[in-house]
């Protein structure tokens, strides 16, 4: 095409409006009858490139029920001369359902979507087009240079914005808007421009990695803990997309009420064997006088020679709750720290020294909502580490630790329950107590000692219900957990109170 600006010329490259249907005719009996007509009418002045778009935005302009332009420019090798008014006047373009577009995902940009199929069209002449038929202002710099750049291209449902950044990607150009102008140059720095976008809930790294797929450079993305935003430097097309982007991903995380419970239950087997020593007890008032009537006193002892066996029922040692995002890790720790002893030698002198290890029940929780569905998938690693016994560690008592560790993942519905079981341990262990002094005695000592052993078969499960949380359920859900907590404290009391009242009987 040639410069059609300020020019009357012959238009050399046929512009027509490729019209898909025809109100109550058939469209090939139509088509006859369009052509028909051009060559009856006589011969009047030329057109010019101009006056034809003129037209044709007058008839797109009183179209009625039109979400669709369909635009074709062809060019051929020889001029093609266009006579008579052009478009009839009385015709009137009615949609076929294959031209009405519906948008079935949320529009990318905003406007009218249109149709275009160009064939060799001059750069400069189509983005010229463009302005013309959207009714937009568009500003072409080095539009000599662009008219020698020739564009074959088929676009069907796009829009204004859409066709403006897929040609000036296309042919390495830059563009921006600025209060409804459309500004199109090779040189970059004059489109770039800065946004600020307040970021509120997502993950700045991972919100920067996203802006990189969209092709902007990581020099122009600059992020603010203090203040929570991103700024983004780019063109037009680029802050839009990097906008929408941001809408879409800066979002409340789903979060997820994790509740465990650890149950333990234990076969114990209790084997008292020695000598349980009553000592005489005496009681004087402070003005009672000196006497010696007590003394010569027999010394009293009972031997106690006693095998006790016990099965315990399951008891709830712990019931911790905590609440997490949506893929974020969450740790349950229950038990303590206990100083582990370390001998260190060095320059002949032997330093102790105490490493402290987490002892006790450990829940590493990740969740991962799928909220369509109301699914929660959990990546579960769980470890127990217990105390079996105490060796002899250079003069010192170092505790011998047993750890349990179980891994899963598990994919369960809101407020289902997952148990996880079999976590076994075995305990020995040898008290041994008796009369100071006396039990050191060689050979009679034994005489004076008691000792208590025991074994102990533990197996240990523990409970996970997962929850996820919407804005109106801990309302709902968290004094309902309360009451649960309340519960299972009171029996957890008064299992305790009969298992003291056994040992006293035991001991009685």
């Amino acid at each position: 095409m040639q410069k059609i600006l300020n020019k009357t010329i012959m238009l050399t490259i046929p512009l027509s409006i490729t019209l898909t249907s025809f109100a109550h005719a058939n469209p090939s009996q139509e088509a006859q009858a369009f052509a028909a007509q051009f060559k009856k009418e006589p011969l009047k002045p030329k057109l010019t490139a101009e006056d034809v778009l003129n037209k044709y935005a007058e008839n797109k302009d009183n179209a009625k029920n039109t979400n669709v332009e369909i635009t074709t420019i062809n060019e051929t090798p020889t001029p093609l001369n266009i006579y008579g008014e052009g478009i009839p006047t009385d015709y009137k373009y009615i949609p076929t359902e294959n031209d009405i577009v519906t948008l079935e995902d949320e529009p990318v940009y905003d406007g009218p979507k249109y149709n275009f199929d160009w064939q060799g069209a001059p750069l400069a002449s189509v983005f010229y087009l463009l302005g013309k038929i959207s009714g937009s202002n568009i500003l072409v710099v080095d539009s000599d240079d662009l008219n020698n750049v020739k564009v074959y291209a088929t676009l069907k449902n796009v829009t204004l914005d859409e066709v403006v950044s897929y040609l000036t990607a296309t042919y390495n150009l830059n563009w921006s808007n600025s209060n409804g102008t459309y500004r199109i140059s090779k040189d970059e720095d004059t489109m770039l421009s800065s946004e600020r976008f307040n970021v509120r809930y997502a993950d700045k790294e991972k919100l920067i990695n996203e802006l990189k797929g969209l092709g902007i450079d990581e020099a122009n993305i600059v992020a603010n803990d203090q203040y929570s935003t991103i700024t983004v430097t780019g063109n037009s097309y680029e802050l839009t997309q990097a906008g929408r982007l941001i809408k879409s991903i800066d979002k409340p995380v789903s979060q997820c009420l994790i509740v465990a419970q650890l149950i333990e239950t234990s076969h114990t087997k209790d084997l008292d064997v020695g000598f349980n020593y009553t000592m005489p007890s005496y009681m004087h008032n402070v003005d009672d006088p000196i006497s010696h009537q007590n003394w010569g006193t027999k010394l009293t002892f009972g031997v106690t020679s006693q095998l006790n066996e016990a099965i315990s029922k399951g008891k709830v040692m712990s019931r911790p709750v905590i609440l997490t995002e949506n893929g974020h890790e969450a740790k349950l720790f229950m038990g303590d720290s206990v100083p582990i002893p370390q001998q260190n030698t060095a320059d002949g002198s032997t330093n102790i020294t105490f490493d402290y290890q987490d002892i006790g029940s450990t829940l590493n929780i990740k969740p991962t909502i799928d909220k369509a569905s109301g699914i929660v998938s959990l990546d579960i690693d769980t470890q127990i580490k217990n105390i079996t016994k105490y060796i002899e560690q250079g003069g010192m008592q170092a505790p011998q630790i047993a750890s349990r560790e179980a891994n899963t993942i598990a994919h369960l519905k809101s407020g289902q329950t997952f148990v996880i079981g079999g976590l076994m341990s075995k305990e020995d262990f040898d008290t041994i107590s008796g009369i100071p002094l006396l039990r050191k005695l060689p050979l009679l000592g034994k005489l004076f000692e008691y000792h208590t052993k025991n074994k102990s078969n533990t197996e240990v499960f523990i409970t996970i219900t997962p929850y996820i949380i919407n804005d109106d359920i801990p309302e709902n859900l968290l004094p309902q957990i309360k009451k649960e907590n309340q519960v299972l404290n009171e029996l957890t009391s008064t299992t305790d109170n009969q298992e003291n009242q056994q040992n006293l009987k035991k001991v009685n």
